[in-house]
């Protein structure tokens, strides 16, 4: 229990310094506890086992609805894939 509790505290810091542009989406609703992810331009997508192929649902730091939006399981094994960086930070083309 313990595991997963580290697990969904890791993905809400993945998830407040990941976004996506989102239309209609309110500045204001991406300033969460005195931090201000507005200009975060990072993308983050949750996939699941029936449609691997496909970005299914789109998460934006500050706002935590968009984790209950995307039917997030936090009962199932989840593990994160981050991709496009090199280990310098450098993106990759």
């Amino acid at each position: 229990m313990e595991s997963k509790a580290l697990l969904l505290l890791a993905l809400s810091v993945c998830l407040q310094s990941l976004t996506v542009s989102r239309g209609g989406l309110v500045a204001a609703d991406r300033i969460t506890g005195g931090k201000d992810f507005r200009d975060i331009e990072s993308k983050f997508a949750l996939r699941t086992p029936e449609d691997t192929a496909e970005d299914t649902c789109h998460l934006i730091p500050g706002v935590t609805e968009s984790v209950a939006n995307c039917h997030f399981n936090h009962s199932s094994k989840t593990f994160a894939v981050i991709h496009g960086w090199t280990v310098t930070g450098m993106y990759e083309s």
